[in-house]
């Protein structure tokens, strides 16, 4: 199962269910072609500290030149397999 989150302000995530392990995450963000205005990428991981790996977690730091506005919609995805 694929679970999908949106990014608000500067970051955000995607938790697997309980019973459910994460096995991988990444997000997705639309293409700007101005390269000024492209956000920059900080962090893209597992969210160890709020669900013991059981999330994926990205962090954004939008440029000045974009009104530090996230470019959207941006979307963070955890891949999720059924626990035994």
């Amino acid at each position: 199962m694929v679970v999908s989150g949106q990014v608000d302000n500067l970051g955000g995530s995607a938790f697997c269910p309980s019973g459910w392990t994460m096995t991988g995450g990444g997000f997705e963000q639309p293409f700007v072609a101005d390269e000024t205005k492209r956000d920059l990428l900080r962090a893209s991981r597992p969210a160890a500290e709020l669900t013991d790996y059981n999330g994926w977690f990205v962090v954004f730091d939008p440029r000045a030149a974009n009104n530090f506005q996230l470019n959207g919609p941006t979307t963070v995805y955890a891949v999720c397999v059924l626990s035994r």
